[in-house]
């Protein structure tokens, strides 16, 4: 299970539900930039 070492620390289960979904909407947002032709790296930094 995803998270398990977040629990151990004592994160809540919102917090840990809260990163989950950060993680999730940005694979999302690097996967649309990916299929766009943008490569990792410097392209991929949020300023």
């Amino acid at each position: 299970m995803v998270g398990k070492s977040w629990v151990r620390k004592g994160y809540s289960k919102e917090w840990i539900n809260q990163r989950l979904k950060s993680i999730e909407v940005r694979k999302e947002l690097t996967d649309g930039w990916q299929l766009r032709g943008m490569k990792e790296g410097n392209e991929f930094a949020i300023r």
